[in-house]
Order: C-alpha cells, then structure tokens, then sequence
C-alpha cells in the first residue's frame, strides 16, 4: 500500500541528526573530520536522482527505477540518513515488484526528506 504520508519538520529534523550523529561517529572513528567531503560526494547524486527518477517512474521504467533507488539507498545509509535509506528501498522494492503506483508514491517522500537534507547539510 502506498505511503502518502507528508514528512513533517520534525521528522527532517531528526533525519539531519541522525546525519550529523554518523558523521561525528566517523569523526571520533578516524581521527579526521571528513564531513565536508562525505556531503560533496553525496549531495550530487540526491540531486541527480531527484532530477532523473520522475521521467523514470512517469515512463515506467522499471530498471532505471531500481538502479536510481538503489544507488541513492546505498549512499543515504552510508551518511547515515535511514529514512531516505529506508524510503529509497520501498521504491527499489516496489520497482522489483512492478507496483509502480508505490514507488511514485514513495518518491514523494524521498523528495520531501531530500529537500530537508539539502537544506539542513547546507546550514552545517
């Protein structure tokens, strides 16, 4: 069933958190601040992605939809953003089941917690 749900200030909040809380953790891990490299690497392809999977879902194109969830599910869990992660998956999932209506639907959060990323990593 689709997620239609709205994400709120809080919950972007905490998203940027959880971001700031994994980049400190690797901070204290490695001994070097690498916060500024990490977001450079990162925030091209969030970009990428949320300018290239709307054509994707509008063709019903289930394989570019799979490969743009699951490159960013991958890069969103690497800086420690779960909820993008987790919402990525439901659209790369979604696209391996061939219910595309979900994954659209999904895309409407990823959109929302990328916009509130992009933001909130800019402020730091």
């Amino acid at each position: 069933m689709p997620r239609e749900s709205l994400i709120d200030a809080q919950t972007i909040a905490l998203e940027v958190a959880s971001v700031d809380a994994m980049l400190a953790q690797l901070h204290r891990q490695v001994g070097m601040d690498l916060r500024a490299e990490l977001v450079a690497a990162f925030l091209p392809l969030l970009q990428e992605t949320l300018q290239t999977l709307p054509p994707a879902l509008a063709a019903g194109d289930a394989d570019e939809i799979i490969n743009l969830s699951h490159k960013l599910k991958g890069a969103a869990l690497q800086l420690g953003a779960q909820r993008l992660a987790s919402s990525c998956r439901d659209i790369e999932m979604a696209g391996r089941q061939g219910l595309l209506g979900d994954a659209e639907s999904s895309f409407g959060q990823v959109r929302q917690l990328s916009l509130g990323l992009l933001s909130g990593l800019r402020l730091h």
